[in-house]
């Protein structure tokens, strides 16, 4: 069994993740504030934003300070 004080990390691979304001991005931020909670390390890859997908840049400041963000060109 795993103990809480064990350095725990997470990579969590979302689509959806602010600044982009969809129901998901939502869904990744209350989970990245239990893994907070919870002691667990986590990095999020995520897309890079663009003009042409909505933006809300007050999302950003939901994300917790110890969440390193790793975005990457969009791909079609």
């Amino acid at each position: 069994m795993i103990s809480m004080s064990d350095n725990k990390k997470v990579l969590i691979v979302a689509y959806v993740f602010p600044p982009i304001p969809y129901a998901g991005t939502h869904r990744t931020v209350r989970l990245l504030r239990g893994m907070k909670d919870r002691n667990i390390r986590t990095q999020v890859l995520t897309i890079k934003t663009y003009d042409d997908i909505p933006n809300d840049n007050d999302l950003l400041k939901k994300i917790p300070d110890d969440v390193a963000v790793h975005r990457t060109p969009l791909i079609d």
